[in-house]
């Protein structure tokens, strides 16, 4: 709003910015924000600490946690990367995704939504959409290939995986999460292939955007669990060819 002014006038102009400005300052006790993946990590972090568990989740592939065979591709995820190991976004990653609440159950009651684009991209390259196409190291077939087999061997992550159809979400850039809480978690890449995030914890954005993803278990926007069964042998036969 500070930015796009449609005016000349410079009085006008200072009165605006001071009033996004006090608006901005009012409302930062309801959200957090950060441009730099390791400030992401420690809200992300923060979050898994808090207890709140996630409702809905929304991004370009399968939740890395639902496609986890083991610690063994936990371990695939940082081995084939092109990026410096030691540096403290990915010790502090690895460290989030080994925790306990980092493992889905039979009990959990989320639900995991992603894009058919970006499925098959990560069946095709061993490549993500959204914030981890960060990442330019393919995965290995031996690695895709036993991440979707676990998918189908736990139904879908006991059902908690759903691929929506195309007409539903066009954007694979992003990462969006609703908590328990009512709380959303946004991640994204900017146009110069830099993190950003957003945390808000105003709960009636939380409310409306859980009510329009509990919307998208009809059968018009998302695959049956039979087709996305057959996307994911078309998908598994095609890597064994």
């Amino acid at each position: 709003m500070m930015t796009f002014i449609f005016t000349d006038n410079p009085e006008v102009v200072r009165s605006y910015n001071q009033e996004f400005q006090r608006i901005l300052n009012n409302s930062r006790r309801l959200f957090q924000q950060s441009d730099s993946p390791e400030q992401i990590l420690n809200i992300f972090g923060a979050i898994f600490q808090s207890k709140a568990t996630t409702n809905f989740a929304l991004e370009s592939h399968p939740c890395l946690a639902l496609m986890s065979y083991g610690p063994e591709f936990i371990q695939a995820l940082f081995t084939h990367r092109d990026v410096d190991l030691c540096s403290p976004v990915y010790t502090q990653l690895s460290a989030i995704m080994k925790q306990p609440q980092f493992t889905f159950t039979a009990n959990e009651t989320s639900c995991n939504y992603f894009t058919l684009d970006g499925l098959r991209k990560l069946a095709d390259t061993g490549l993500f959409n959204g914030p981890y196409s960060y990442h330019q190291t393919p995965l290995p077939k031996s690695v895709r290939q036993k991440a979707l087999q676990h998918l189908l061997d736990t139904d879908m992550g006991n059902q908690k995986c759903r691929i929506l159809k195309p007409s539903i979400l066009s954007e694979t850039g992003i990462h969006l999460e609703i908590l328990s809480d009512y709380s959303v978690f946004l991640c994204f890449l900017s146009d110069k292939d830099t993190f950003l995030c957003v945390y808000l914890k105003e709960t009636s954005i939380g409310q409306a955007l859980d009510d329009y993803l509990c919307s998208l278990t009809e059968e018009d926007a998302v695959y049956t669990q039979k087709e996305a069964r057959q996307i994911l042998l078309g998908l598994l036969d095609g890597l064994s060819s």
